[in-house]
């Protein structure tokens, strides 16, 4: 069974894959840091999902990791948790890239000033999408960064919304923000005029143990090794 993406039905594969699951990969190490040093907290916009602890995150990492890459594995109906968990590397990623740029005296990745530029470059080159993205503005002065070192914090958000688009239908899980009484039920006129589910509006989080929560980072920091 396959994750149902904006592309179809499909699991990632190839150049998006490895992009995903690197980026993924990487916010799961920030944020087990940011735990201990009560760093900034990553909003998606999911207040069910923004408000997890640590451990009831990476298991739900783990689960869109393995319903994104792997087509046998079957995956729970879609909700406003589990997008909002799927899209929050890119969240993630959107932020790396903001710090890149505004502290690019002090900050590098690997001795690179560009790196997580250049992961975002390689992956829309790989994925056939810098010329469909230059394709769609005719003014030179408001083209896509196809540049690795642009510095328009703001156009490189829009190339991560690109590939998350690739994903993600729409932001539904972010409703539960603007209209927070959608958590305690929703009506039949909002089902009619939005097309979300009462189905799809969750307001609970798994429970989860320490060692379910160990096992979860495990297996997403050694993915390569389990393939």
């Amino acid at each position: 069974m396959t994750w149902n993406t904006h592309l179809g039905k499909r699991v990632l594969e190839g150049a998006e894959a490895k992009f995903y699951l690197h980026i993924l990969q990487a916010a799961v190490e920030f944020s087990q840091e940011a735990v201990a040093f009560d760093d900034v907290e990553i909003i998606t916009g999911d207040r069910i999902f923004d408000s997890a602890s640590f451990e009831q995150r990476v298991v739900l990492w783990h689960r869109c990791l393995e319903a994104l890459l792997k087509p046998e594995v079957p995956v729970s109906p879609l909700t406003n948790v589990l997008e909002a968990a799927a899209y929050f590397p890119f969240v993630w990623l959107t932020q790396r890239v903001e710090d890149e740029i505004a502290f690019a005296d002090c900050i590098e990745e690997d001795g690179d000033p560009f790196y997580w530029r250049r992961l975002i470059w390689e992956t829309l080159n790989a994925l056939g999408m810098l010329k469909v993205l230059e394709a769609e503005f005719d003014d030179e002065d408001d083209i896509l960064p196809i540049e690795v070192e642009s510095e328009d914090s703001l156009e490189w958000e829009n190339c991560i919304d690109e590939l998350a688009d690739r994903i993600f239908w729409d932001r539904d899980w972010q409703v539960t923000y603007t209209h927070p009484q959608l958590l305690d039920g929703i009506e039949d006129k909002f089902v009619d005029q939005t097309g979300i589910s009462e189905a799809y509006i969750q307001n609970r989080l798994p429970s989860v143990t320490k060692v379910e929560a160990d096992l979860a980072i495990q297996a997403i920091v050694n993915w390569d090794s389990l393939e």
